[in-house]
């Protein structure tokens, strides 16, 4: 939980892990990276902080271009969980 809560302490994680949660679909990280202006380092860190902290997963697609990283939330209850808290701390900062 203390990974969890530090992770979320990061407005920017916060708003990478609202945008891949709010998708019905897989979130691609460059696309997630165009989106937010930033670099696909940048996104990337965040992704890797949110991963270790057991929030989301990623995993690499081949495409004709290469591979693409793929995120999605961990679990459907996890989900909710999340969505509670990360609301609960917005309206207290």
């Amino acid at each position: 939980m203390g990974k969890m809560l530090k992770v979320l302490g990061s407005s920017r994680a916060r708003e990478i892990l609202f945008r891949i949660m709010h998708n019905s679909k897989p979130v691609v990280a460059t696309s997630l990276a165009k989106e937010l202006c930033l670099t696909d380092a940048a996104v990337c860190q965040h992704l890797r902080k949110l991963e270790d902290a057991g929030l989301i997963c990623r995993h690499e697609q081949k495409t004709q271009n290469g591979f693409v990283m793929i995120i999605e939330p961990q679990t459907a209850v996890l989900r909710e969980r999340l969505l509670s808290i990360v609301s609960h701390i917005d309206t207290e900062l």
